[in-house]
């Protein structure tokens, strides 16, 4: 495993300079051309607004977009994957090591920017520390700790991101199939957590979703909206209720990392470029999104027989052809009956 550590550093630095190189290039750029200090005042509350960290954020989220595809591109080409299946290290400890070494990358590049942005805020914001906005009551609030809790956070949950993207990207044995399912599991949440919310309204008051932010559940967005969710918990002293979603977010990653780990013993070179028969992909997934999206339909609008449509070309997708072979169909005209069931309930209850 040493050796492999040492090969694949010296193979990949060429590829970490040049990213990290851009990377660093973009954060200048942002840095010289942005204005950071905005005055607002939310029930008569002191407060200056800092932005500039969620710049790190968009980089965090293109990382953690690209790397988990890229560590893992080898599964999808049978040359590759007879080479690496070939060496003398057990699939789980290959795919655990890809796993963290993709992992470092993320985090060292990352780093990289956050030093360098919030070096610069510090020193920017240290000017204007205990100054008043002209024409205003508002006091600059200025508290540099508060940056490097929020690197912390920021961290995290791109880590989690990227252990998500990792374990779907993986259960296909194309590329194709791999990006569309990653893809197509982290809005599958943000689609259940919206019908549940409009479905369960239907026959409440309320909507069951006081707690939880829509756009917690879909992990890319919840990457951008920790910068809100921070700003709030520090200035206005609310933003728990996304706190505790992210929270649900981080468990499901961390379960997604287990079994991630302990599917890789079953993978074969064999399997490239198949088609897709994980539970973990559309197996799962197109039954969930026609039956919610079905939930989020009116009858009246005719949406459904886009949703219909829709999933029915994503059952062509995933067999490869138009021809469905008898389970699918079987699944694919139940998930519709179903949902049709739930939406027919919705219209009967008045909504």
């Amino acid at each position: 495993m040493i050796n492999l550590t040492k090969y694949y550093i010296k193979k990949r630095l060429p590829l970490l300079i040049i990213i990290t190189s851009l990377t660093i290039v973009s954060t200048i750029v942002f840095l010289a051309t942005s204005r950071f200090v905005t005055a607002f005042d939310n029930n008569h509350q002191k407060y200056i607004s800092q932005s500039g960290m969620g710049f790190t954020t968009v980089i965090m989220l293109l990382l953690v977009l690209f790397f988990p595809i890229y560590e893992f591109m080898f599964k999808m080409k049978r040359n590759s994957c007879d080479l690496f299946y070939s060496l003398p290290v057990k699939r789980n400890k290959l795919y655990l090591f890809k796993y963290l070494f993709g992992m470092a990358e993320v985090a060292i590049i990352f780093t990289i920017n956050f030093l360098i942005v919030s070096t610069f805020m510090i020193i920017y914001f240290s000017n204007y520390q205990g100054l008043y906005f002209k024409g205003t009551n508002l006091e600059l609030v200025f508290h540099p700790g508060y940056y490097y809790l929020y690197y912390i956070v920021v961290l995290i949950t791109g880590l989690l991101v990227y252990s998500w993207i990792a374990f779907f990207f993986t259960r296909a044995n194309s590329a194709i199939d791999g990006i569309i399912i990653a893809f197509m599991s982290s809005i599958a949440l943000f689609v259940v957590d919206i019908a549940l919310d409009v479905y369960i309204h239907t026959f409440n008051s309320f909507g069951y979703n006081e707690v939880f932010s829509h756009f917690t559940y879909f992990p890319q967005v919840a990457l951008f909206r920790i910068a809100y969710v921070f700003d709030d918990l520090l200035t206005w002293g609310h933003g728990y209720e996304s706190i505790t979603a992210l929270i649900i977010m981080g468990v499901i990653s961390i379960t997604w990392v287990v079994l991630f780990i302990l599917l890789a013993k079953k993978e074969r070179a064999e399997d490239t470029g198949d088609i897709c028969n994980s539970i973990f992909g559309y197996k799962s997934l197109l039954p969930i999104f026609i039956i919610f999206a079905f939930m989020l339909c009116d009858l009246a609008s005719l949406s459904w027989v886009a949703v219909a449509i829709g999933g029915y070309i994503g059952y062509v997708i995933y067999n490869r052809h138009f021809n469905l072979r008898k389970t699918d169909w079987i699944i694919y005209l139940s998930s519709m009956g179903i949902g049709f069931i739930l939406m027919a309930l919705k219209l009967v209850a008045g909504i």
